[in-house]
């Protein structure tokens, strides 16, 4: 592992607020899989992030967003659904799941299912955890049903977990 990755395990491993057993055991999940998993942020994560900031101050009010990245038939485009409600976690996933499942119809494939875990000033314990929460997970496990999704990405703008979809029966969901 290098130097940065290792660090991003090791904020899984020691998440002091997740006294919760099934919230440390996805956090635990992905640090053993921090090698083939855990990256740093690439062009798209960091754009997405910026833009929510630009939104919402991040050092101000943390907030976070959903999105999903579409395949064409023909392999040669992309389309990026986002979702955020400017606040600390989104709930309501159906409109951006309802017009990506209109596009799976049209043959398009769901490959990314990409969300943030911000940094939180005075919260350490919520820093930039790179895991699924429980919601999270479920997520994941409904769209790979429901419109076989690829990957589950989670980042916090420095590094990024790319879940495969093989993984996310492991997760402990609701």
């Amino acid at each position: 592992m290098t130097p940065s990755i290792s660090g991003a395990s090791r904020v899984l491993r020691a998440s002091p607020g997740f006294d919760n057993p099934r919230l440390k055991a996805n956090n635990a999940l992905v640090a053993d899989h921090a090698a083939a998993w855990i990256a740093p942020a690439g062009c798209l994560e960091k754009l997405l992030v910026t833009e929510q900031h630009k939104r919402v101050d991040t050092f101000v009010r943390p907030t976070e967003f959903a999105a999903l990245v579409l395949r064409s038939p023909d392999g040669e485009r992309l389309r990026l659904y986002f979702l955020t409600i400017d606040a600390d976690g989104i709930g309501r996933m159906s409109p951006l799941t309802e017009p990506a499942l209109t596009d799976l119809k049209a043959g398009w494939r769901v490959e990314i299912a990409l969300h943030n875990h911000n940094f939180h000033p005075g919260q350490p314990s919520l820093d930039g955890v790179l895991a699924p929460s429980e919601a999270d997970a479920q997520f994941a496990v409904n769209l790979a049903t429901e419109a076989r999704l690829q990957s589950a990405w989670i980042t916090n703008g420095l590094h990024t977990s790319r879940i495969p979809a093989s993984a996310f029966g492991q997760f402990i969901a609701p």
